[in-house]
């Protein structure tokens, strides 16, 4: 690896994380109204690193659908009868 070559964070996760990540630039693209799951968390991870100006830490623990973040923001829409 040369000295100053640029890594891309999520080149060390699984293909599944990987396209899970990048489904959160899709959120300045698509209506809110066509939001998924995934869409919710990144607005949520976004809007967290702006007011706190740091990344909101997700646990990539087993498969992003599985996830412990992914449940909660789930459940968390329910709840709201979103």
């Amino acid at each position: 690896m040369a000295k100053n070559e640029i890594v891309d964070p999520l080149d060390g996760l699984s293909k599944p994380w990987q396209k899970f990540f990048k489904k959160f630039e899709e959120i300045d693209t698509i209506k809110v109204s066509e939001w998924k799951d995934v869409h919710v968390l990144a607005y949520i991870c976004q809007r967290y690193e702006q007011q706190y100006g740091r990344k909101f830490a997700v646990t990539i623990k087993g498969a992003p659908t599985k996830s412990p973040d992914q449940h909660a923001d789930h459940k968390g829409l329910c709840r709201l009868g979103i």
